[in-house]
């Protein structure tokens, strides 16, 4: 049987806490890129390609 080090486990839990930020960095990122993208109902500053 293999043995895991302490500093391996340490290692995997920093890593595990660290996709757990990222998540909420980029979830919180993508509420304000929304917020800042649409005013009222109609998006601000995009323009959109009439295919008709």
């Amino acid at each position: 049987m293999r043995r895991i080090s302490t500093s391996a486990i340490g290692t995997y839990d920093h890593g595990i806490a660290l996709k757990s930020h990222c998540k909420t960095k980029l979830s919180e990122a993508k509420a304000r890129v929304e917020k800042i993208a649409f005013e009222g109902s109609e998006p601000a500053g995009l323009e959109f390609a009439d295919h008709g």
